[in-house]
């Protein structure tokens, strides 16, 4: 629930790539260099991208996929996402 404004003003912008980890429990399941970008133009099929949402927050995802069936994740309280430029 990050707006994209806060997120900016945290020093990212639009065309940096973030160092994303995710965990689930303490345990990293996802580590990886991602582009922070307006649309999933930006990217291949299939690859992860931080984008904003209609609701203008920081949002992740897979082009033309699922991030939670690609890379085996979930949602809830134990899942914790980390951006790190």
């Amino acid at each position: 629930n990050i707006p994209v404004e806060a997120f900016q003003k945290a020093g990212f912008a639009y065309g940096d790539w973030v160092n994303v980890t995710i965990r689930h429990e303490g345990e990293a399941v996802f580590e990886q260099k991602v582009l922070f970008h307006k649309t999933f133009g930006f990217v291949e099929k299939g690859e992860p991208i931080i984008y904003n949402n209609e609701l203008m927050k920081v949002s992740m995802a897979v082009s033309m996929g699922s991030m939670i069936k690609k890379y085996n994740m979930g949602f809830g309280p134990e899942w914790t996402v980390e951006f790190v430029k």
